[in-house]
């Protein structure tokens, strides 16, 4: 499961944990950041090492089935229809040392 609207599902989290949402987080006691983590990690959202690797393959099955996407992610240009004219400095330098490297 993804997290498009993360923020009121947040707030359904807290609320399910009996926890206060206008709490800051450095006042969060250890039994409730625990509890947040457990209810994360019970709940089959991907998180740290999962997502990143799902990430990465569905890039890689991009650049596979050869679409424009995919095209893009392999030349280091940016994806989502971004201006490219003059605003691409930094993908171009990324681009350059992921050629460079390979």
């Amino acid at each position: 499961m993804y997290l498009r609207n993360w923020y009121s599902y947040i707030k359904k989290i807290l609320k399910t944990l009996g926890i206060d949402e206008n709490i800051k987080v450095a006042d969060l006691d250890e039994s409730n950041v625990s509890a947040i983590r457990d209810h994360l990690e019970n709940e089959n959202f991907k998180l740290e090492g999962d997502l990143k690797r799902t990430i990465s393959l569905n890039i890689k099955r991009l650049i596979d089935i050869s679409t424009i996407r995919g095209r893009r992610h392999l030349k280091g240009l940016p994806v989502r229809g971004q201006r490219t004219r003059t605003n691409n400095r930094t993908s171009r330098r990324l681009s350059f040392f992921t050629r460079k490297n390979k």
